[in-house]
């Protein structure tokens, strides 16, 4: 199997990307032609025989947060493996604390969802996902510096995006990437539930080393904490646009960051380029989609039991295209190996 930073190279050149459905039908709420919000943010974990993918909706007035079952079934292109169903089904649907849950990722049965207030403060809400049809909330972490992170908590930073991973056995890695006037920088937190305190500040990390904002994060909507089979590196990703204008708005970009501890810090982002020396801006067919699914939009990447590399994503208005449409969204999947 392929490196991570190699199979994320392949995917621009992958011959084709595989549609899955999401089925709302018994979910009248979900009538997506009456849909005034945004998919912002969508992620996958398995369990036992299937899986589930979380996505965040965003509202002017509420958020909300979807689960959405799919079966694994075996992958006739990998003997001895398995792939996602074609189709999925809604099968919760719960509203998140604050109006605009962002980029979100699932660790095990927990679910962690930056969520941003209009005033510009951020919350992370965690889930247990443990029995999808019935999330629980059952914790949160307020992004306003009273962990001592620093001054742009202090003056209403908000949560650009997240990753979230496991570190041992019921303690987890937490990082949250700063958004406006805070885009250079983000904030590494230990999470360990059922103890006091649960979160534990690590440090801060200054971004790239540029004096440009525009060279740090970018526009930065999702991002998904991955470890391959092939390197036992773990890795940061970044999906988002290359720029803010009207082309490069929609043209989708991924960063990647090996993830590192060094003596006196606890935890490093290294910039690790893929094919330019500061963005890698994907070329593929099935990516230069202006209206329809997009990587620009609510999106992930995964990497399954076999170490093999997926990139999700959806259209960040889910219109349907007929009327009889309106009850199932579109999520692409492109594959690394």
């Amino acid at each position: 199997m392929h490196s991570i930073p190699e199979q994320l190279g392949r995917i621009d050149q992958h011959s084709a990307a595989r549609t899955l459905r999401l089925l709302t039908r018994e979910q009248g709420a979900l009538d997506l032609s009456k849909l005034e919000h945004h998919i912002q943010g969508i992620t996958r974990v398995d369990q036992g025989d299937g899986a589930v993918l979380a996505l965040s909706v965003s509202g002017p007035q509420q958020g909300q947060l979807w689960l959405a079952e799919f079966a694994l079934l075996a992958d006739r292109d990998r003997p001895g493996c398995k792939q996602l169903a074609e189709e999925g089904r809604v099968v919760s649907v719960m509203a998140t604390g604050l109006p605009h849950p962002g980029g979100l990722q699932a660790a095990g049965s927990l679910l962690a969802v930056p969520c941003e207030a209009p005033s510009g403060w951020a919350r992370i809400e965690m889930f247990d996902i443990s029995t999808p049809g019935r999330p629980r909330l059952v914790d949160s972490l307020t992004l306003d510096g009273s962990l001592h992170e620093g001054m742009s908590q202090r003056v209403g930073s908000k949560a650009g995006f997240l990753l979230f991973g496991t570190l041992s056995p019921d303690e987890y890695l937490l990082f949250v990437g700063g958004r406006s006037f805070a885009q250079k920088e983000g904030w590494f937190y230990r999470y360990t539930p059922r103890v006091d305190p649960a979160w534990i500040f690590e440090g801060s990390f200054a971004g790239l080393p540029s004096s440009s904002v525009s060279e740090a994060w970018g526009p930065q909507h999702s991002a998904a904490f991955v470890q391959g089979l092939a390197d036992a590196q773990p890795y940061l990703i970044t999906l988002g646009s290359k720029g803010a204008g009207d082309l490069d708005a929609f043209t989708p970009r991924l960063r990647v960051f090996s993830l590192q501890r060094v003596p006196g810090r606890p935890f490093h982002l290294q910039h690790e380029p893929l094919a330019e020396p500061k963005n890698y801006s994907l070329r593929h067919a099935a990516l230069s989609n202006f209206l329809g699914p997009n990587p620009r939009w609510g999106s992930t990447v995964f990497v399954d039991g076999q170490g093999e590399l997926f990139c999700y994503f959806t259209a960040r208005k889910a219109r349907p295209r007929f009327g009889d449409h309106v009850h199932e969204l579109e999520i692409c999947e492109l594959r690394g190996a």
